[in-house]
């Protein structure tokens, strides 16, 4: 299914700290999956590291 291919993806990005990649592939995964508290929580998290390595 490419769905969950996508979630893999996104996965395996956010463990290689490419957080930029795993940013866009979450917002689509979320326009996918908005109810999906998984994809919600994630998506958080990698806004968090994004900022963090601004700051």
């Amino acid at each position: 299914d490419l769905l969950i291919f996508w979630c893999v993806l996104v996965c395996m990005l956010g463990q290689l700290e490419r957080w930029e990649a795993s940013l866009r592939d979450y917002q689509v995964l979320i326009q996918e999956l908005p109810e999906n508290e998984d994809v919600k929580k994630a998506l958080a998290e990698v806004e968090a590291k994004i900022k963090s390595q601004r700051n």
